[in-house]
């Protein structure tokens, strides 16, 4: 039974491949026809042994990297009676552990399981990806020529490939995989924004000579907070999730057997790094419309003057985190209110999880639960002042900066033009972070009509 369960998960992996050589088969039906020769004849096996291959690399790593070992059956014998009265010992089964219950130590044979799928679902995606886009970019120019019909075929095949990968993901009640999915990503994360932030931060310390005023600090300490916000993150794993008028902030992870009050406080600092990183970038705004309009007013970043954004920041994090830790507190009306939806889309008891739900009404009788409400008028606040500070220097930078520096170099107008663009980029990344989770899973959103 364990074999056949292995297979299963192998026939998962192979339908993903296929759904990639059909999106690879219709961009070279529409932008390299010549090569469509590779589904003909004998070179069409090419295609059987792609599907054979990954999907034998995911079935055989399932097996060989979560074979349910003496410490996986401790860590869920007790689990197992709990939700299903059934012993571990008896059960075909597959486990991954990624760290010792006892020690804490990273399992890294049983972490190679999400190595060995992740490298997989990425080489699928970014064939479909790359497709995809191409197709959606480039498609519309390259049919001007086709007949109407023709032309309508191929855009209706192009939607078609687009909803396929999506149904998979989404026909399931359960939204356990986009919770692995997400931390496949999450740890992919890490070690790009480790990797990436070190270069940087060695860059900005030993290499860069020339930089405006306090401003490689700032980026400086940027960089550092990311890395603690990808750290954070890929430990304990936090998750939201909205489901009618609730909104539930939780993690499945119990990392070094840490205890749910623990975990729950965890989870609120991590959400209170996310709005530190949108104060920092708030304050490289501020500081690049002074460079440009106010020079005199980047005293306020020298010295001990610059202990007050240190102060700004610190202050709106701890906000954030503890508004969500005082008004988020979840009581027996919310315990309530989620509990068959955590078990149906999480199978979790919602008594057992480190949690923090807002629910806007009592279900009972629809009054206003204020309490939980000052939850997102918190957030709102400090987001709006963030943003109206962007906004204003941003807007301002645009209108005005073009005049105000035909005074300057033409090194140091493009310096200070390229410095406004990574601006920009960082707010989008910033404000988007959260809406992105909506496509790994970290953020899973469902509405339903009550």
């Amino acid at each position: 039974m364990t074999t056949y369960s292995v297979i299963y998960t192998g026939f998962y992996s192979a339908t993903i491949c296929l759904i990639a050589i059909q999106f690879m088969y219709r961009y070279w039906a529409v932008f390299d026809e010549n090569k469509l020769i590779f589904f003909e004849g004998w070179r069409s096996l090419i295609w059987v042994v792609y599907l054979l291959y990954f999907g034998a690399q995911w079935a055989i790593g399932a097996y060989n990297f979560v074979k349910t070992d003496e410490v996986a059956r401790n860590y869920f014998r007790e689990e197992m009676i709990l939700r299903y009265n059934v012993s571990v010992d008896d059960l075909p089964s597959l486990a991954m552990v990624a760290f010792d219950p006892k020690s804490g130590d990273i399992r890294w044979w049983n972490l190679m399981t999400v190595v060995n799928m992740s490298f997989i679902m990425t080489i699928q995606y970014a064939i479909m990806i790359h497709c995809g886009y191409s197709m959606f970019a480039k498609m519309e120019e390259k049919l001007q020529n086709f007949s109407t019909t023709h032309k309508n075929h191929h855009k209706q095949i192009f939607k078609t490939l687009m909803l396929q990968p999506v149904t998979l993901l989404t026909m399931a009640d359960s939204y356990l995989p986009w919770v692995t999915l997400s931390h496949a990503i999450a740890i992919f994360g890490f070690f790009s924004s480790i990797i990436a932030g070190s270069i940087l931060t060695f860059l900005n310390v030993f290499c860069v000579g020339k930089v405006f005023g306090s401003y490689k600090y700032l980026v400086i300490i940027f960089t550092c907070v990311g890395m603690v916000f990808a750290t954070f993150e890929v430990i304990f794993s936090p998750n939201m999730h909205s489901f009618n008028g609730a909104t539930i902030y939780f993690t499945l992870s119990r990392p070094f057997g840490l205890s749910t009050n623990v975990m729950s406080v965890s989870i609120v600092v991590y959400s209170g790094l996310y709005a530190a990183t949108i104060c920092l970038i708030a304050v490289q705004f501020i500081y690049r419309y002074w460079a440009v309009f106010d020079e005199n007013k980047l005293e306020f970043f020298q010295g001990w003057r610059s202990l007050i954004w240190v102060a700004y920041v610190l202050y709106f994090g701890a906000q954030w985190a503890i508004g969500a830790y005082i008004f988020g507190v979840t009581d027996e009306v919310a315990r309530n209110y989620i509990r068959e939806e955590m078990m149906l889309r999480y199978n979790a008891n919602v008594d057992d999880l480190p949690i923090l739900a807002s629910v806007a009404f009592d279900p009972t009788t629809g009054d206003v639960r204020w309490r939980n409400v000052m939850t997102i008028l918190n957030m709102s606040l400090i987001m709006t002042i963030q943003y109206a500070i962007m906004i204003h220097c941003g807007y301002s930078m645009f209108v005005k900066m073009e005049e105000k520096l035909q005074n300057f170099s033409t090194s140091h107008r493009n310096h200070h033009k390229q410095l406004f663009k990574t601006l920009l980029l960082q707010d989008e990344m910033g404000g988007n972070a959260y809406e992105l989770r909506s496509c790994d899973g970290k953020w899973i959103i469902r509405r339903e009509i009550t």
